[in-house]
């Protein structure tokens, strides 16, 4: 019998995710022997045997591979048979000194792992860090790759005897599991009030029930729990309880930001891996929430059209999360979120100079990466990304798909507003090799690094404007450039002169010895949609055959203009190389008396807007009126979402002071879709849609007809530039009945929106890194 030899070299998400126990289940069904290893880069697998059975191993490993991994691509070579060899192994993973693998995120519970949690039978029955190779913490829990359980968080817990024969059995489902523990050998969880637990007992199944019943009489009483979760910690009470909601504002100085919800597992609401936030219309959530005999507290979500539920993806969720609970982010308003005991304690518990929780909810797994929850918003399914892809399922062997989990497989489809937990930092696709570090913007800010064709997307870091916020970004950075083993040839930062990224950025190019370039805000919002697009980025295989020309409508509240006003409401027309854009159209500009100061006064915003505009002004600001009178303290914008603002407080919403960002906007549309009564408009202008609405004494069908007159007539201009192609980025791009009026005017397959990472400043990164990987070497 003739005998070869083959090396399989497999590059793709394809360690944490039960990649070798599947190449060697595969193996050991063929009349094959060999091995498979993790490096640092990929995974290696030597088969040996017919060339038939080699061929026929090969197609099966990379044919249907874990739920959980993806194949970017394979090398194969033929090298020389080895004598005597015997059996199909696991060798032990070794370094190469090459660019690293591809990172896996964190994971909700997965469906089997959840019937032997809820199986009293089980040993493993309510255990609140049940695991195996389909599910659980990954990416908050690698201090290193190659991924094994020494380089994780996990290396404090040696595995008992029991675990250990699971982590050792190819038939097993926990077969090399890196998080793998059970009762006898994991960590360890404890509730907190009054004082320190320095010795935590082990947990037992008695114990563990004790445990429950105390978190759920905490929230039977209107407590708040901070509960540390796999990224971070959660504060927590019952969403029922207004008294608890109203509560939980007041210590968090929230008064009007909307809370997310977790709501119990229903069994016919399918949850994806990533179980993220998902935004839902107000009379689908009161559904949910009313099928466990409740009714949501009024302060979850005030004055707003949807409201954020998601479900328990971590079984310690799981084993307290027993009716509608308040969980938001367990941190200082405006901070990172805090990843330590040490930390809850100073800050979050009920010991803290100014307390947030009257208890905490503890466990020892030591987070090494904070991630925050992923938030989607359910949008009609009309997009072509879902006509390509109604099921839902993905390609394996395309890491563009892979990337592109926000699909869903029933008549909705996802817009990404954070992508963080269950999607960072899988990987998009991109032309070219420079190794970029792209720094982000200011608000949700993420930051992006590039290694060989991938852009590595960071979990949304947030508001840059603490010193804690900055750290925590270098301590992203740090971790994430040592798991990808990025080392930058150039940084990339936005040109606004002012924001924190951009020192940060310049520090870190001063320090790498590599070039710094500045790219305008709404350039790179552009280019993260074309990121999502790779084939607008492509060379055309025909000869003399042009790139298809692109203009895409960037719609936010602030960016940095290259006339040093704010820009916000523009349309860009790209050139061929993508490098370049042409303002083809904007919003007549309109002063902010204040600048920065003015973003949170709609009130401001509108008194400017009415003045330059001829507008009937409303109640005046004798400061206000000084300043427009003088025009001193003033800058010009052309932001859309300032004009948002602005019609906001001239329709009777949000007054003098907004209380979170956006806050004006999102009421605006919320008001718009209480509308019932039919809608016309006549306006073929920015200052006509606004006359419009003055006119209008019913205010929600004021809102409506705005929403619909801005629209079109942002869809007139998008095809008026005669592009090929045409777009929306930028956050008024979350805004579904803007963009359903835009598509009005367009089409709905002529439009592309996001569906990799948000189209607002959470994705501004990708942009960027794009941009540097498109511009010429600056140096």
């Amino acid at each position: 019998m003739t005998v070869a030899r083959i090396r399989l070299t497999i590059f793709g998400v394809v360690q944490g995710v039960g990649f070798r126990p599947h190449v060697v289940k595969i193996a050991r069904s063929h009349a094959v022997t060999g091995w498979v290893t993790n490096t640092d880069a990929n995974v290696v697998v030597e088969l040996q045997g017919a060339p038939e059975e080699l061929a026929a191993t090969a197609r099966d490993i990379t044919s249907d591979v874990p739920p959980l991994a993806f194949i970017s691509f394979t090398n194969t070579q033929s090298i020389t048979p080895i004598k005597d060899e015997s059996g199909f192994v696991v060798a032990p993973s070794h370094r190469e000194g090459t660019s690293k693998t591809l990172l896996p995120p964190d994971t909700a519970m997965c469906e089997d792992c959840r019937r032997e949690f809820h199986d009293p039978t089980n040993r493993r029955y309510h255990y609140p860090f049940i695991t195996c190779t389909n599910c659980g913490p990954r990416l908050t829990i690698i201090r290193d790759l190659p991924y094994d359980r020494p380089r994780t968080t996990m290396v404090d817990f040696p595995m008992c005897p029991a675990c250990n024969h699971e982590y050792t059995d190819p038939a097993d489902r926990r077969y090399h599991a890196q998080p793998i523990s059970c009762y006898d050998c994991g960590p360890t969880a404890w509730l907190e009030k009054n004082s320190p637990v320095t010795n935590p007992a082990p947990l037992t199944p008695a114990t563990t029930e004790r445990l429950r019943e105390n978190v759920t009489a905490l929230f039977d009483t209107g407590a708040i729990v901070a509960v540390k979760g796999i990224g971070g910690f959660h504060l927590m009470c019952d969403a029922t309880n207004e008294e608890a909601v109203a509560t939980l504002r007041q210590r968090k100085n929230r008064p009007d930001k909307p809370f997310a919800v977790m709501v119990p597992r229903l069994p016919d609401i399918p949850q994806t891996a990533a179980a993220p936030i998902e935004l839902l219309p107000v009379a689908i959530a009161k559904d949910r929430i009313a099928r466990f005999d409740a009714t949501l507290a009024p302060s979850v979500n005030p004055r707003l059209s949807r409201v954020g539920l998601f479900s328990p993806y971590s079984p310690l969720h799981e084993l307290i999360c027993d009716r509608p609970l308040v969980a938001t982010s367990g941190n200082i308003s405006g901070e990172p979120l805090i990843t330590t005991n040490d930390g809850a304690r100073a800050h979050l518990g009920p010991t803290a100079p100014r307390p947030l929780a009257d208890a905490l909810l503890l466990h020892n797994r030591p987070i090494h990466l904070p991630v925050e929850d992923s938030v989607v918003l359910s949008t009609p399914a009309t997009q072509a990304a879902a006509a390509e892809n109604p099921s839902g399922t993905m390609n394996r062997t395309d890491a563009t798909d892979r990337s592109d989990t926000f699909k869903r497989s029933d008549t909705l489809v996802s817009l990404p507003i954070r992508r963080s937990r269950g999607f960072a930092p899988l990987p998009v696709h991109l032309p070219g090799t420079r190794r970029v570090l792209a720094v982000g913007g200011d608000m949700k800010n993420t930051f992006t690094l590039t290694t060989g064709h991938y852009a590595h997307v960071s979990p949304h870091i947030g508001e840059m404007h603490s010193l804690a916020a900055r750290r925590a970004f270098r301590t992203s950075l740090a971790q994430l450039r040592t798991l990808t083993g990025a080392d930058p040839e150039l940084v990339v930062c936005d040109m606004h002169p002012d924001f924190a990224t951009a020192d940060i950025a310049a520090d870190i190019a001063d320090s790498l010895r590599v070039p710094l370039v500045a790219v305008q805000h709404h350039h790179a919002h552009a280019l993260s949609l074309l990121a999502e697009n790779p084939a607008l980025l492509t060379t055309p295989t025909e000869e003399g055959t042009p790139r298809p020309t692109v203009a895409v409508a960037t719609l936010d509240g602030t960016g940095y203009g290259t006339n040093a006003t704010i820009w916000g409401g523009e349309i860009l027309l790209l050139g061929p190389d993508r490098t370049t854009f042409t303002r083809s159209w904007h919003l007549p500009t309109f002063r902010l008396v204040g600048g920065d100061a003015a973003v949170r006064s709609p009130h401001r915003i509108a008194l400017g807007l009415c003045r330059d505009w001829g507008l009937a002004s409303p109640a005046p600001i004798p400061q206000v009126e000084l300043s427009l009178d003088r025009d001193t303290g003033t800058v010009r914008t052309s932001s859309l979402g300032r004009l948002f603002d602005a019609c906001a407080y001239l329709v009777g919403l949000v007054q003098d002071h907004a209380t979170y960002e956006g806050q004006a906007a999102m009421e605006f549309e919320a008001l718009a879709l209480t509308n019932k009564k039919p809608l016309t408009t006549c306006a073929t202008t920015p200052k006509m849609a606004v006359e419009e609405l003055l006119a209008d004494p019913d205010p929600a069908r004021a809102a409506a007809r705005f929403h619909l007159a801005i629209g079109h007539i942002i869809g007139k201009e998008l095809k008026a530039t005669g592009a090929d192609v045409c777009g929306v980025s930028g956050g008024c791009a979350a805004n579904q009945l803007l963009v359903s009026a835009i598509k009005d005017e367009v089409g709905a397959e002529n439009l592309l929106t996001h569906h990799i990472v948000p189209p607002g400043d959470g994705g501004l990164s990708l942009g960027q890194a794009l941009y540097g990987r498109l511009t010429p070497d600056p140096s």
